[in-house]
């Protein structure tokens, strides 16, 4: 629901008014700050628990996901079994380490990289939403690590935490969480996402 654009959402509206025959709609999103108002005005609002990360474990394993594969996905997956899916594969993990990598490298001494960076994701909107909510978890856990805690989500990319961790105070990670979600938010209401990419790096690039 929350990527329709102003127009889809008030042509949905009639239909919202009066349904056809017996049907009931149920609209989805997690995301209901970006709904048009005029939407949500018409609807009953049903919250879904997200599943346990043990729950989603075990169904990974089950499908043949190896255990720390699976422990790692699932705490990546927000409650999910969809996004637990989308990214329990092999080549998935290795793609999230690329990204984290490459994210983590970016120097305002050298901008044409962050350009070039911002071009290569923008082309598909949904992953780069999955990305960014991983860059947020990646975030989370430097904090985590700097407070001592243990309880790290990707805890197979320790090193590169350990980076991020020594490289910026506790304040200047918490800024890097909001602009990743301001960089979202942005994304969901139909802004260009190169751009809204570019402004998201250059923001969180180093000196």
């Amino acid at each position: 629901m929350d990527r329709l654009n102003a127009a889809a959402g008030n042509a949905l509206l009639k239909t919202l008014e009066e349904p056809p025959g017996n049907a009931l709609l149920i609209l989805i999103t997690d995301n209901p700050g970006v709904v048009l108002p005029t939407v949500l005005s018409r609807c009953q609002r049903l919250h879904f628990s997200a599943l346990p990360e043990a729950t989603i474990a075990s169904l990974l394993r089950e499908a043949g996901t190896g255990p720390e594969a699976a422990r790692i996905v699932a705490a990546l997956s927000g409650g999910s079994m969809r996004k637990a899916a989308d990214i329990g594969e092999e080549t998935a993990l290795a793609e999230r380490r690329s990204f984290l990598e490459k994210v983590s490298s970016l120097s305002l001494g050298e901008i044409t990289p962050i350009f070039t960076f911002a071009e290569g994701l923008a082309g598909e909107k949904e992953k780069t939403l999955e990305l960014l909510e991983l860059f947020t978890a990646f975030q989370r856990d430097a904090l985590l690590l700097q407070n001592g805690s243990p309880e790290i989500v990707n805890s197979d990319l320790l090193p590169l935490i350990e980076q991020e961790a020594a490289g910026f105070s506790g304040e200047n990670i918490m800024e890097r969480i909001g602009h990743i979600a301001e960089t979202r938010r942005a994304i969901l209401s139909n802004v260009n996402p190169r751009l809204a990419l570019e402004v998201l790096f250059m923001r969180i690039a180093k000196n």
